[in-house]
C-alpha cells in the first residue's frame, strides 16, 4: 500500500517516535483549552511557484483547501491580473474558486510605495487614495480585513481611519521584527486603535525567533560566503552568551568567508519577544502572520518556537486567523526551487498540533 507525502507527514506528527523531539509541542497542545483561532495561509507563501508559473491562483487555493487551511490572505499586487482594476470576469472567477474550494477570504495584503514618483514622496492625501484603492479592491473580492505594512507612515494610517467605517473594513498594521511590541511605534498606533474598533495590529511570528535560521546559514555556506565551521562557531558563541564584539574579533582572525561578520550581526539580532506582551493588545489583533523559513520533516520549526506563543494567544482570548507565511524560498532556491507546498503543509501540521486538533 502507498500513501501520499501529506498523509505520511501527518502520520509522523502523531506517532510516538516524535514524542521526544516534539515533547514541548505535545505538552503545550495537551494543556490547550478551547480557542477561537482559525488557520489559513498567506498566498505570499507561494510566491516562487506563482512567479515561475508552476502554480496558478486556483492551484494555490486548491492546495490550501486540500490541507484544511481555508482562510485566505491574498497578495493582490502579485496575483490579481490587471491590478488594481481586474475585470469583472476575473472577479467573478475568483468568487467561483472561493466557493468551489470552500475558502474564506479574510485578509488583503496592502503595500504602499511612498517613493513611487521621481518628484516627491507621497503626500498624505495621495497615500490615503492609495489605501482606498486597495480597500475597494478588497471589497470587490469579498475580503474584510487589510494588512498594512509596518513601514506605512502613521499620518497616512491615521488619515485613512475615518474611511474604514464608511467602507466597512478593518485594518491592522503589521508588528514585524525589529519593531518591539512595547515600543514607541506600537504605543503611537495603539492611541489610534483605542479610538475605533476598525483599526489594530497584525503580529508577525518572526518577532518570536529564538534560534538562528539554519536555512539562511546553509544557503550562505553553499554560496561560499561563510564556512560551515565558522557559522557553527558563531551560533555556539551566541548560545553561550559571548559578546558580539568578542565573536567578531575571533571571526576576523579566521578564514571564515566574506559574509562571516554579517552572519554575526544577523545572529546577534535575535531577541525573541515575550509572548505575554501580546496579551494587553490582543483585543486589537484580528489577523496574525505565521512566519516560517522552513520546518523539519517532523514538522518542527527550528528557528521560531511557538510552544509558548500559541498558549499566550489562547490565554489572551485571541479571536482571529493565523495565516502561514512561508518566506524560506530565497534560502533554498538553489536546491529546492519549489519548496512552498511542502513547507506550508508542515507548518499547518505544526499549528494543528499546537491547537490541539491532532
Amino acid at each position: 500500500m502507498t500513501i501520499s507525502r501529506r498523509t505520511f507527514i501527518e502520520s509522523l506528527a502523531a506517532t510516538s517516535a516524535l514524542a521526544l523531539a516534539a515533547g514541548k509541542i505535545a505538552e503545550a497542545a495537551a494543556a490547550t483549552p478551547q480557542h477561537k483561532i482559525r488557520r489559513g495561509v498567506a498566498m505570499y507563501s507561494f510566491q516562487e511557484e506563482y512567479f515561475m508559473r508552476t502554480m496558478s491562483v486556483e492551484d494555490c487555493l486548491r492546495q490550501m483547501s486540500d490541507i484544511g487551511a481555508y482562510r485566505i490572505e491574498l497578495l493582490a499586487e502579485m496575483m490579481v491580473p490587471d491590478f488594481p482594476n481586474p475585470s469583472n470576469a476575473w472577479v467573478e472567477q475568483w468568487h467561483g474558486w472561493v466557493d468551489k474550494y470552500h475558502m474564506v477570504p479574510t485578509c488583503y495584503t496592502q503595500f504602499i510605495d511612498t517613493m513611487r514618483t521621481k518628484t516627491h514622496n507621497l503626500t498624505v492625501e495621495e497615500g490615503v487614495q492609495t489605501m482606498l484603492r486597495d480597500i475597494r479592491l478588497a471589497k470587490r473580492l469579498g475580503i474584510p480585513k487589510i494588512r498594512a505594512l509596518v513601514g506605512t507612515p502613521v499620518d497616512i494610517l491615521e488619515a485613512t481611519v475615518p474611511h474604514l467605517e464608511k467602507e466597512d473594513v478593518w485594518m491592522g498594521v503589521e508588528i514585524h521584527f525589529p519593531i518591539p511590541i512595547q515600543g514607541h511605534l506600537v504605543e503611537r498606533l495603539l492611541k489610534i486603535a483605542d479610538k475605533t474598533d476598525r483599526f489594530g495590529f497584525v503580529p508577525d511570528f518572526g518577532i518570536f525567533q529564538n534560534k538562528p535560521n539554519p536555512y539562511l546559514r546553509d544557503r550562505m555556506v553553499r554560496d561560499g560566503v561563510i564556512t560551515h565551521d565558522a557559522a557553527l562557531f558563531i551560533e555556539g558563541e551566541w548560545a553561550k552568551g559571548s559578546s558580539k564584539e568578542s565573536v567578531l574579533a575571533a571571526v576576523n582572525k579566521m578564514s571564515a568567508g566574506t559574509g562571516a561578520s554579517g552572519y554575526v550581526e544577523n545572529v546577534y539580532m535575535i531577541k525573541p519577544e515575550n509572548p505575554n506582551n501580546l496579551i494587553p493588545i490582543m483585543s486589537k489583533c484580528r489577523h496574525i502572520h505565521g512566519k516560517t523559513w522552513g520546518l523539519t520533516e517532523e514538522c518542527i520549526d527550528p528557528a521560531i518556537d511557538l510552544t509558548q506563543v500559541i498558549p499566550a494567544l489562547i490565554k489572551g482570548g485571541y479571536d482571529g486567523d493565523i495565516a502561514t507565511e512561508y518566506e524560506g524560498q530565497r534560502m533554498v532556491q538553489d536546491v529546492d526551487p519549489f519548496s512552498a507546498v511542502e513547507m506550508v503543509d508542515r507548518h499547518q501540521v505544526m499549528l494543528r498540533r499546537l491547537l490541539g486538533e491532532i
